[in-house]
């Protein structure tokens, strides 16, 4: 033996014990010394390709390796590492091949097995991968990491079942695998299963409190659980341990979304892709967050940057068309719900949305075939349903309309409408003999309005009392309602023990089988104050036609950019001789009053409650409204009112007509076009000169 191979055999014995001992810098000098000696020594090169591998420097770990093995080819760990080397560098197909070797090497090599399946499930390759894990399980049934290769394989295959069994088999034979842990979470929420996610989720970061992945996936459990408080501060701590984490802005902006911190969220998409450039998603994201604040178009051009990164993404289509349906263009938006049900034939939503599309567009018979689609893809499908009812009634098919009206209630929508949830049964139509009964109003003043008239039809079923519960601007008006006991103001959850059932007004249509022919129309059945009415008459100009006008409704209604317009469309009626202009107007939409300069009085100032607005509606000789509680109030009481709708009007008031079967004293002036306020302001300005006219030449005997 000479002393340069008692040299190498010495270096390379104190490099292991270093290497073994994690410290890799005096190894790898240890591993060079071994090489110095002239020795051709295959651990040597084979410790310099681990060391290699540990710092990413994968071309070097190969050079290395491949040396390794030219010198002693019957090792199959060499291959093995070389394997890892070459997956790492990004070349799966030598890769394979290495840890093929490795494996007829050594046909018990469930570590090399593992490796090989790890490259073919990153290929896609997924079944192959499969039957290679069970190899690595033959091999050494107590290999762990085999089971979590397994486990994640047969996921990716959507076998989530067999999934979930090979992630706990992996915990069992290893309770510190991390890595299984999480991806059993993982699983466990995609499936619902969400405290059961998080206690995994948990024991994994208890294992490794810095696993970022961890608590991201933390906070998709609780997002979806509802916790979003709980999310957003997994999302955070994610965040402060791989400030580099895209994903986790982009989950951590999703959360924002939905609490409506919508520059917050703008903020963590743009971060997002600053972090990965090539983030479609996070484009798409950062487009429902502009969408949200009504920004459409740059939300549109945040769906394209999307689209041009990912074209297979059926959802960026459907939310470009969104925004292309809240401008008003349907062509596009139809054009692009029919891509995304191109890319994804079985996408309920997007048949639901070009269903409203259609709706809006004024083709009620397409817009009923989407929603059937959409409800045959997705048989409990709440949203669908409901918006199909909505269509039935505008097509005037009451009766099949109040019917499915229900379904307001599964698609969760009450909670918006009404938010309060009572333990007493539902009134379906029964007997009442000897109970009191509870109506309560629901969704927005103009709907109390209208469907307070079936409250003293209830008398026929012989109730001992009627309460109605009314928004507290309704009380006093609603209290000379025919036949009702108590009114009382909305939330009056301390009635609950004194009342048997509960019903909304808004399921009386249903319950009375309301139809065309049946709508209980006589009017008025709304009172004003009889002192305050006199009051009014006294202080408007008997000289001429008064008329009262709304120009706007709730700013927070989700249809009001359609319903609503601008003072300035009133503008030319101030002109024709005999009628004098008054403004009816509430809410921030009566400052447009103040800033046009124009002599109108708003007779609104002083209204308190409906009942001050009634005793003045009474007064007036016409009220021209957009669609809002005043057109109601006006039709409730007998008066003469105009309502002026947008192109897609609500259900109420039907398609094609210009009377309505609600209120015999309204006439309905519709939009030729979309959002064509100005052809309806054209029909209105003719009309209201005409009846001037004929009133003066009426009142001179001509």
């Amino acid at each position: 033996m000479t002393q340069g191979t008692t040299d190498a055999g010495g270096f390379l014995q104190a490099a292991i014990q270093h290497h073994k001992a994690g410290q890799l810098e005096q190894a790898e000098c240890l591993y060079r010394q071994v090489l110095d000696t002239g020795s051709q020594n295959g651990l040597a090169l084979y410790g310099l390709g681990l060391i290699a591998i540990a710092r990413h420097a994968y071309e070097q770990a190969i050079e290395a390796l491949n040396m390794a093995t030219a010198i002693d080819p019957d090792q199959p760990s060499f291959y093995n590492a070389l394997g890892v080397a070459l997956d790492n560098a990004g070349r799966p197909d030598e890769a394979i091949a290495a840890f093929r070797q490795a494996t007829m090497l050594k046909p018990d090599f469930a570590e090399a097995y593992n490796n090989l399946a790890i490259t073919l499930q990153a290929q896609g390759r997924l079944e192959q991968a499969i039957e290679v894990c069970r190899r690595a399980m033959m091999a050494d049934a107590g290999f762990a990491k085999a089971y979590y290769t397994m486990g994640y394989c047969l996921a990716g295959l959507g076998k989530l079942e067999q999934a979930v069994e090979h992630y706990k088999k992996a915990i069992e034979l290893d309770g510190s695998m991390v890595e299984a842990y999480n991806q059993l979470g993982v699983l466990l929420s995609q499936a619902g299963l969400y405290d059961q996610a998080i206690a995994y989720l948990q024991r994994a970061i208890g294992l490794a409190p810095d696993y970022a992945q961890a608590h991201n996936n933390l906070g998709i459990a609780f997002r979806a659980r509802g916790d979003i408080d709980k999310a957003i501060g997994c999302y955070k701590e994610a965040i402060r341990l791989d400030p580099e984490f895209p994903e986790a802005y982009y989950n951590l902006a999703n959360a924002y979304i939905q609490e409506g911190l919508f520059d917050p969220a703008l903020d963590c998409c743009q971060k997002a892709i600053q972090l990965k450039p090539d983030y479609g998603q996070a484009y798409n994201q950062m487009g429902i967050a502009l969408a949200e604040k009504g920004l459409y178009q740059q939300a549109i051009d945040l769906y394209r940057k999307a689209i041009e990164l990912d074209a297979s993404q059926a959802e960026f289509y459907n939310n470009i068309a969104i925004c292309y349906r809240e401008l008003a263009q349907y062509d596009l938006a139809v054009q692009n719900y029919l891509k995304a049900i191109e890319i994804e034939p079985t996408f309920a939503q997007a048949y639901c949305n070009l269903a409203n599309a259609y709706r809006e567009m004024g083709n009620c018979d397409k817009a009923l075939e989407c929603y059937d689609k959409a409800i045959a893809l997705k048989g409990d499908y709440p949203d669908a349903q409901w918006n199909k009812a909505v269509v039935l009634l505008l097509k005037g098919q009451m009766k099949a309309g109040w019917q499915q009206y229900h379904w307001r209630y599964k698609a969760k929508l009450d909670t918006k409408l009404y938010p309060y949830q009572w333990s007493k049964p539902r009134w379906e139509g029964q007997s009442l003999s000897g109970k009191t009964i509870l109506v309560h109003c629901e969704q927005g003043l103009g709907d109390a309005i209208q469907f307070a008239r079936y409250v003293p039809m209830i008398r026929a079923f012989e109730p001992s009392r009627i309460i109605l519960e009314a928004w507290p601007p309704l009380v006093r008006l609603f209290a000379r309602i025919d036949g009702v006991d108590q009114v009382v103001k909305a939330h009056a959850k301390a009635l609950e023990q004194h009342v048997d059932v509960v019903v909304s007004v808004m399921d009386l249509p249903a319950i009375f089988q309301t139809d065309l022919q049946t709508i209980p129309n006589k009017v008025p059945y709304l009172y004003p104050d009889q002192e305050q009415f006199k009051a009014w008459q006294d202080r408007l100009d008997r000289g001429s036609m008064n008329v009262g006008i709304v120009w706007a409704g709730r700013p927070t209604h989700g249809n009001d950019k359609n319903r609503s317009c601008n003072l300035e469309y009133f503008m030319p009626l101030t002109r024709i001789q005999g009628v004098r202009i008054y403004a009816l107007q509430k809410g921030p939409a009566s400052q447009q009053l103040a800033r046009s300069g124009w002599p109108v009085e708003n007779l609104a100032d002083g209204f308190e409650d409906l009942m001050d607005a009634a005793s003045c509606v009474a007064a007036l000789d016409l009220v021209i409204s957009v669609d809002t509680a005043m057109a109601h109030l006006a039709g409730a009481l007998a008066r003469p009112v105009w309502t002026l709708l947008p192109f897609a009007p609500d259900y109420r008031w039907m398609l094609d007509r210009a009377d309505s079967p609600w209120y015999p004293t309204m006439r309905l002036f519709r939009q030729p076009r979309p959002r064509d306020w100005k052809g309806v302001f054209e029909q209105v300005r003719q009309q209201l000169s005409e009846l001037t006219r004929s009133k003066a030449s009426a009142s001179t005997g001509r």
